[in-house]
């Protein structure tokens, strides 16, 4: 067999065996891929799933200070010791009661604050709107506190009168964003190897607002779950944070498939 035909056989062969060993490296990395997936979508499920009972069960409490404080004609009756009685989750910093949206009822008891008129304040005020005119509980925020700190605010709209359809105003749980998140820091801490990304879309344009952690934007190709909750749906977005699959373990791959189609082409 003459030289150039030995060689023509030679060079088929070597792109035969680069084309198996990147294919086969391809399927390997996709495989990893996957797997990554499927574990950091058991992660997002679970935490998601926790925060979601944890703010079912926030509302529930707000449902309870109305039903227990604020009577059929609009009175408030028994609200320290109502409020103290329900007030059983750590997320809950304090509960409010606010008639006409006028927050004048604090437990605990904040003395040295001024009351605030929801309705007039500027980062409230569309929000406190949108609740009263919908009649729907729903979750604001996150705001900065007065005392320090930032918090959600879980705002049940309540109505009472002959016909109970009247405005009467608002029951609040101000949720301590640290306390509610707790049970994320040690899955995202900073030793973590993921990031992730907790927000809920904006209704009017869907535009992600920022609940906690690092911006929407900021991730690359992220995996995202939802879920429901009263006034529009929480998302968590997580990625790793060196990608699905590690640039180096990448190249390590392709490199190694590369180098024994070199030996195996080279033995013919």
């Amino acid at each position: 067999m003459s030289i150039k035909k030995k060689m023509l056989l030679a060079g088929i062969f070597l792109l035969l065996l680069l084309g198996i060993g990147l294919a086969c490296c391809h399927t390997a990395l996709r495989h990893l891929e996957q797997r990554e997936r499927q574990h950091c979508y058991g992660i997002a499920q679970s935490q998601l799933g926790y925060l979601t009972r944890q703010m079912e069960n926030i509302f529930n409490t707000t449902r309870l200070l109305a039903e227990r404080c604020v009577k059929p004609d609009g009175g408030v009756t028994d609200f320290e010791d109502g409020a103290r009685g329900i007030m059983v989750l750590r997320e809950i910093r304090c509960l409010q009661l606010a008639p006409d949206g006028r927050v004048v009822y604090s437990y605990p008891p904040q003395p040295d604050v001024t009351p605030l008129d929801l309705f007039r304040d500027p980062n409230q005020k569309a929000d406190a709107i949108q609740s009263r005119d919908s009649g729907l509980p729903g979750i604001y925020g996150p705001y900065p506190l007065r005392q320090g700190g930032t918090a959600l605010l879980c705002r049940l709209p309540v109505y009472r009168g002959a016909r109970g359809d009247t405005f009467w105003g608002f029951a609040t749980a101000v949720v301590e964003m640290d306390d509610l998140l707790a049970n994320l820091k040690p899955a995202f801490n900073s030793k973590s190897h993921l990031r992730f990304a907790l927000f809920r879309r904006d209704g009017e344009h869907g535009a992600p607002i920022r609940i906690a952690g690092c911006p929407y934007d900021s991730l690359v190709d992220p995996l995202e779950i939802s879920s429901i909750l009263p006034n529009g749906q929480w998302s968590l977005a997580i990625e790793p944070r060196n990608g699905w699959i590690p640039t180096w373990y990448a190249h390590c791959l392709y490199s190694l498939a590369v180098l024994l189609s070199l030996l195996l082409s080279a033995l013919i």
